[in-house]
């Protein structure tokens, strides 16, 4: 491309040839060298041979014969000798060996087909897997009716189920005796456009053997009817986790059917930490947290290196509070930089999911110019890391006691709606199980900031949705409207509030959850807690309408009711706005860095008005 005169065709040829594009990026990936957890990981099975004698150990040797024994086990080919016909319409596909390194230090080799080769298949092949909020559900209601977790991973799932599609490969060296002869795959082999499919189908008939029903909420949640209470199954692939009175009897289910490995109480869940407190927070009725430090730990280190830098400065919040990066006329960063700032904010979203929503406001305003990044914007996200190096033990505990706001809040009550909502009512699903168990109480913190970005005059709505004291559900979006005013911007979130409620309230009756009478949803804006609550209060800026009815409708109904919050107090202003370290502290700490109430007292700090004793409800137990 440097070359004088190849410069006007190459680039036009390249980019209009998409097989040789993949080629190419194919090439530059397969000369980076790759790290996890501090492990170089193989390139294919040459590369890992070479590490094995650098190292002076068989580690990966082993995993490549663990998995071609497995293989054979599990009969996945179908050997043709030389002289044997193929059959007809079969088509032959490539193959190669990738590899891996789990959070434990076990190297792992995986034979994949190249299923990218094969003719579409003509039946649907989509497999879905298990949300990361009903993990958090299925972890929180597991606290609540004094059930154990257990988690476990099917080892080689995929080969469990049979394919359908008609291909085959030349085997390699790696199959020793056979070698250069034609194996047709008989099994769902890693790889192919089909295989995830064959094996959801296979794993959901054996939990219906064993009396389990797909969940409406989540259809990859799954629940059985257990005397006077719910077990559930969630499953993300081939990862399952049981949320039971005797979740080794689960297990021990399974296993007559599928090789299970690490069946255990679970410590590194689908990238996350699910951490085991002491005894410090057992007083307070608080056995387990979910955490992100793992992913922190492994993460920071190589992201820095990325940045230039050995490490992140640490910052005591993850965004200033006077930037504006829609203002921001620093220098463009180079291609090269914008591959770096994306996959920061990759991480970054990454963390969040993981339950670092103290970052989440950052995050995605910091996305907003993923498309022309600038130094600066560079520099502010890099911030995010050094607040994530300065605080990386942040966790949330699954609290089961009641919110400590909730009680204190005075509520509009005693009015009458008949006349303006004559037929308004929760719509309560015809299929919704038998409530059962602890009662669950939902707390939704709504807040906007109004005509936050200085150029579109955009608001941001902040969502943070309890059940109990636990964290469930968290939202920081820019609004999709301009609204005129800072009562325009709370109607909009707290429309999208009810919303949420709505959802969740639907799914925790399809789990067979006992849900409060009421949900709670607290705002800073008085303005439009009297302009909902209160019957004859009319609205003048009618292109509110929609939200204000869908408000209204919901408190009429007599299953949402609003109260006012200060702003001080209000948890969802972290996702709305930056604050400074004082502001940002005080609601983040009583979550993410939460100290036991009795350690406090023991040191002589007075409780404030944040602490709360343990709910009289909770059903001891660990998890």
């Amino acid at each position: 491309v440097e070359k004088p005169g190849w410069e006007c065709w190459v680039e036009p040829y390249l980019s209009s040839d998409t097989q040789i594009a993949t080629m190419i990026q194919a090439y530059k990936l397969s000369m980076e060298i790759a790290y996890k957890f501090g492990v170089q990981v193989p390139k294919n099975t040459k590369d890992s041979l070479r590490l094995d004698k650098e190292n002076g150990n068989e580690l990966w040797a082993d995993s490549i014969k663990t998995e071609f024994k497995q293989i054979n086990d599990y009969e996945t080919f179908r050997v043709l000798e030389n002289n044997e016909p193929m059959p007809p319409g079969y088509k032959r596909i490539p193959y190669h060996c990738i590899y891996d390194v789990k959070f434990d230090g076990r190297r792992k080799c995986r034979l994949v087909a190249g299923g990218h080769r094969t003719d579409p298949p003509k039946e649907d092949v989509y497999s879905g897997v298990v949300s990361m909020e009903a993990v958090r559900l299925g972890f929180i209601l597991a606290r609540m009716n004094g059930l154990q977790v257990c988690a476990g991973d099917v080892g080689n799932a995929f080969l469990y189920g049979k394919t359908r599609e008609k291909v085959f490969v030349i085997a390699g060296e790696e199959f020793g005796k056979d070698a250069g002869k034609r194996m047709i795959i008989d099994r769902s082999l890693y790889g192919l456009k089909s295989s995830s499919a064959r094996f959801h189908e296979h794993l959901s008939e054996r939990l219906r053997n064993m009396g389990y029903l797909p969940s409406k909420a989540d259809p990859d949640l799954w629940y059985k009817k257990v005397n006077n209470h719910y077990e559930y199954i969630a499953r993300f692939v081939d990862d399952v986790i049981s949320f039971s009175k005797d979740p080794m009897a689960v297990m021990k289910d399974l296993e007559k059917h599928y090789i299970m490995k690490g069946v255990g109480k679970p410590q590194y869940y689908l990238g996350g930490d699910v951490v085991e407190l002491g005894e410090e927070w057992n007083k307070e009725g608080i056995y387990t947290a979910f955490s992100a430090e793992t992913y922190i730990k492994n993460s920071l280190g190589k992201l820095a290196t990325v940045c230039g830098k050995s490490n992140f400065p640490d910052k005591k919040t993850p965004f200033s509070d006077t930037y504006h990066p829609e203002l921001d006329e620093t220098a463009l960063l180079i291609p090269t930089e914008i591959s770096k700032y994306k996959s920061l904010l990759g991480s970054g979203n990454w963390l969040t999911t993981l339950r670092r929503f103290d970052i989440q406001h950052a995050v995605s305003t910091l996305s907003q110019c993923s498309m022309a990044p600038r130094l600066g914007h560079m520099e502010e996200l890099q911030r995010v890391f050094g607040y994530l190096q300065k605080y990386p033990h942040g966790k949330i505990a699954i609290d089961v006691s009641d919110p400590p706001k909730r009680n204190e809040i005075p509520y509009t009550s005693g009015q009458q709606w008949l006349e303006f909502y004559p037929d308004a009512s929760e719509d309560i699903p015809d299929d919704m199980l038998e409530p059962k168990g602890m009662e669950a109480k939902l707390t939704v913190f709504v807040d906007a900031d109004h005509a936050r970005n200085k150029v579109t005059r955009r608001s941001v709505t902040g969502i943070i949705m309890l059940l109990n004291n636990t964290p469930l559900v968290w939202i920081s979006k820019r609004q999709k409207t301009v609204e005129t005013s800072t009562c325009g911007s709370e109607l909009v979130a707290a429309r999208l509030a009810i919303d949420l409620i709505i959802e969740m309230r639907c799914k925790l009756r399809l789990l067979g959850v006992q849900l409060e009478e009421q949900t709670v949803m607290l705002g800073d804006n008085m303005s439009v807690v009297l302009n909902t609550t209160i019957p004859s209060s009319t609205l003048k800026k009618k292109h509110l309408a929609c939200s204000y009815h869908r408000i209204r409708e919901a408190i009429a109904g007599r299953f949402v009711k609003f109260g006012h919050v200060r702003s001080e107090h209000n948890f969802a202003d972290i996702n709305t706005k930056p604050l400074g370290a004082v502001a940002f502290h005080r609601l983040v700490d009583p979550y993410f860095f939460r100290i036991p109430l009795h350690l406090r007292v023991a040191k002589g700090e007075l409780p404030d008005e944040n602490d709360r004793p343990p709910s009289k409800g909770v059903i001891e137990g660990e998890l």
